[in-house]
């Protein structure tokens, strides 16, 4: 089956330009991000908001919302990374001991990206037999030229610094240079993120800032996979401190984003014919197929070849494309 999003990157010219590196393969998901908002396909991933501990000059409006547990855990873990040796040697070497105010995020970001230059694309590719490692150095001689001979297994990449602004609150990403400050940034922050569980661009605040990450109790990801809409994942991450009904909110919110707030179950009948269908052998007469059908399952009998044909082919496209099985506001009877 073919995937209409690929076949619309290939008209737009995308791999081309990805391939001649006249554009990162960040801008070729921006342009199937902006793709899919226009055809009212529900985008991937909610933006991440980077929330930190309120200051106590900033009032108790929004600690009052804040859990015990989380902004006891939040504090702590903070208390915990000030010690990080990457911190300090970040904050001495770079910030020369003196952090950034939140305020001024953006600027520092942007300051710091025009020092470094323009971003680095990466590539994987094979390393041959005859290359040799001495002195923490890779020396291929001759030196392989990358081609047809010689491709490049995976795709093109940039490397990008998540970080936040106090005005939104979202996560925002930019791709780094290699070596430049704001990789240095960004190593550190992955860091951070997989040792405490934070995001990336909390743990870029924490860096610069000095402000306390409010730790998540629930993160979702949204994943659609196209052509077939069944293979959408939703991904949970679960503080187990939360109940089971305030899980359930956050994955109905996300169920409903992907198959529709419309979306009723299958019933047995229906599942049972999709998969009864998919075992048969190709090309063999529906007819035929019925009176097995029949025979095998005579609590569903049917009578009538075309109504047996239309439920198969229903409860098929129900089943691969869950919420988008039957146009909105028709009713179908089945047999």
């Amino acid at each position: 089956m073919e995937d209409p999003t690929w076949n619309w990157l290939v008209k737009e010219g995308v791999p081309g330009k990805i391939k001649k590196f006249d554009m990162t393969t960040s801008d070729a998901a921006q342009k199937v991000h902006d793709l899919w908002k226009r055809a009212g396909i529900p985008v991937a991933n909610r933006p991440q908001r980077t929330e930190t501990l309120p200051r106590p000059d900033e009032g108790e409006r929004r600690s009052r919302h804040l859990r015990k547990r989380q902004q006891a855990l939040s504090q702590l873990l903070a208390r915990e990374a000030e010690k990080d040796e990457q911190v300090t040697t970040f904050r001495r070497k770079v910030l020369k001991g003196k952090l950034v105010k939140f305020e001024d995020i953006g600027k520092w970001v942007e300051r710091q990206a025009k020092k470094d230059g323009p971003s680095t694309t990466w590539l994987e590719l094979p390393l041959p037999e005859r290359a040799k490692y001495k002195a923490g150095r890779i020396r291929v001689t001759p030196p392989i030229e990358v081609g047809d001979d010689h491709k490049v297994e995976g795709s093109l990449r940039v490397r990008t610094l998540k970080y936040g602004l106090p005005d939104t609150g979202v996560e925002k990403h930019i791709a780094v240079a290699y070596g430049g400050t704001l990789d240095h940034l960004r190593s550190v922050s992955e860091q951070l993120s997989h040792r405490y569980g934070w995001q990336g661009g909390q743990s870029s605040i924490f860096v610069l800032t000095g402000r306390a990450p409010l730790l998540s109790t629930i993160s979702c990801r949204v994943v659609p996979r196209m052509p077939i809409w069944a293979t959408s994942r939703v991904e949970l991450t679960i503080d187990p401190g939360l109940s089971p009904k305030q899980v359930a909110v956050v994955y109905q919110e996300a169920r409903r984003e992907l198959v529709g707030p419309r979306h009723r179950e299958q019933s047995e009948k229906h599942i049972v014919l999709a998969q009864f269908a998919a075992e048969q052998k190709e090309g063999e007469k529906l007819a035929q197929s019925m009176r097995l059908w029949n025979e095998t399952y005579p609590e569903w009998r049917c009578k009538v070849v075309t109504n047996f044909g239309r439920d198969i082919q229903l409860a098929q496209r129900r089943l691969l494309q869950p919420g988008r099985g039957v146009p909105s506001g028709r009713k179908r009877k089945h047999s």
